[in-house]
């Protein structure tokens, strides 16, 4: 019996020791620490973009063209370009980008339109039109927008009066068969006589005679050379119906 309790005792004495030992030879597990919070991700302040300036308005006369000359009995046509601006009517506040046309003709009243083409009454002769952009109240751009150009207005002539090379030119007792001729220094014109009575043409100005035919009888004709530039009359001492220019040019 004493035996039996005493292995009791020893077994119980050596489960103790081989737990101990256990518990021992266990690795301690370091505390968990909480997880740090996430911060929030900090935007980037973007960089402000600068705002692009406004292209500067212009302005182009685009006809008539600088020293043209017009030949028209009509109204002349003004065409002009614009860029960078946008046309509206005259009034109200000013504002950059907008605008309208001023026209002033021979430094008369200005005109105030919004169309790029006007057609202008124009006299004979030469004129200057300006064209500049205004703001909406008038005033003009800094600097000005403005386009200006010169030219001339002629009337047309009649079919008749325009010049003709003289070659071989008629003439009758009713008159040349073209009265305003031009030539140039050294060419030759012939005058025939298709009509039926004699006739003769002489061409003059204030230094003399340039040439005379004579009397040129039904049928006949006359070859003169020019010799000199200059402006000349033509005419007949036999017959008044004859008359005319001759230009002659170098």
């Amino acid at each position: 019996m004493r035996l039996i309790i005493a292995l009791l005792g020893f077994l119980l004495l050596f489960g103790c020791l081989v737990l101990e030992q256990k518990v021992e030879e266990t690795p301690q597990q370091p505390p968990e620490t909480p997880p740090e919070e996430e911060m929030p991700p900090v935007e980037e302040e973007q960089p402000v973009e600068a705002e692009r300036p406004r292209p500067a308005p212009q302005l182009d006369i685009l006809s008539p063209s600088p020293n043209e000359v017009i030949e028209t009995d009509g109204p002349v046509a003004l065409v002009v370009s614009v860029r960078n601006v946008e046309l509206v009517p005259p009034g109200g506040p000013k504002k950059e980008g907008e605008g309208h046309l001023k026209i002033v003709v021979d430094g008369g009243e200005p005109m105030y339109t919004t169309s790029l083409t006007n057609s202008l009454s124009l006299s004979e002769g030469p004129h200057t039109v300006m064209v500049e952009l205004v703001h909406n109240d008038g005033s003009s751009y800094s600097p000005p927008v403005r386009d200006q150009v010169s030219f001339s207005v002629r009337m047309p002539m009649e079919e008749e009066e325009r010049p003709v090379a003289a070659k071989e030119i008629s003439v009758t007792e009713d008159g040349l068969e073209f009265s305003v001729l031009e030539a140039r220094v050294g060419d030759s014109i012939t005058f025939v006589n298709t009509g039926t009575t004699p006739v003769s043409v002489v061409a003059i100005d204030d230094e003399g005679v340039l040439f005379n035919t004579g009397a040129l009888h039904p049928g006949e004709s006359a070859t003169v050379t020019i010799e000199r530039a200059g402006t000349f009359t033509l005419a007949s001492p036999f017959r008044p119906q004859i008359k005319g220019t001759l230009t002659v040019s170098e």
